[in-house]
């Protein structure tokens, strides 16, 4: 938590697009490397814990992840992943799958409240389409309101307003714009989201947009 609210910190976001910046004093950027460097501590400890257990049997993506690491079977030419690989996907799944998700449920639930109706039709399509079981990745096709829902609040509220930013590895372009090598592209997701030349009433709340 303490690292995605350093990194929402404008001193932090500058960086992006003044990389210069980092020469200068700045107390935020400090303890971010701090959180990292705790964050890296503890998800090291949690891999070589993993090592050292029987993570065949596991069934996690952690266990999936270390079986990766060992040498492909049968002479095959399959590509194996590093140490840094799996710590990396692990900080990803750690970061991305939990503050995302979390943020974008508080956003639906505020939602909902003013639309009570929309909540309504929700809940009789998972009742009527799942009994009493939970929902699956393969109920997809099968619940088509909950998907609309899903899309318009990733719309209407993108946990990440300005994208991760990215360097161009060498000249490129973007709808006819050039890009040259090296140059910090930082997508602007709700702008895009947001375009009345794109979407009708752009502001407003309409999950049936998705139907």
């Amino acid at each position: 938590n303490e690292i995605v609210a350093l990194w929402g910190s404008p001193w932090i976001s500058a960086l992006d697009s003044f990389p210069l910046l980092r020469k200068l004093p700045n107390p935020p950027f400090s303890r971010l490397m701090k959180e990292v460097a705790r964050r890296d501590e503890l998800i090291g400890k949690h891999i070589e814990d993993f090592k050292k257990s029987d993570h065949k049997k596991g069934g996690t993506v952690t266990s999936s992840l270390l079986q990766s690491l060992e040498p492909p079977q049968g002479g095959a030419s399959q590509m194996t992943l590093t140490d840094t690989h799996v710590h990396m996907t692990t900080v990803d799944l750690l970061i991305g799958g939990t503050e995302t998700t979390a943020a974008l449920l508080n956003w639906t639930v505020a939602f909902l409240l003013h639309r009570p109706e929309v909540q309504n039709k929700v809940y009789e399509e998972l009742c009527g389409v799942l009994d009493v079981r939970y929902p699956q990745y393969r109920d997809r096709d099968r619940l088509p309101y909950l998907c609309a829902l899903i899309n318009e609040m990733l719309r209407l509220r993108p946990v990440a307003p300005l994208a991760v930013p990215h360097r161009a590895i060498r000249n490129s372009s973007i709808a006819g714009h050039f890009i040259p090598k090296n140059t910090i592209i930082i997508p602007n997701l709700y702008g895009a989201h947001h375009d009345p030349e794109v979407w009708d009433d752009p502001y407003s709340f309409k999950p049936e947009r998705f139907l």
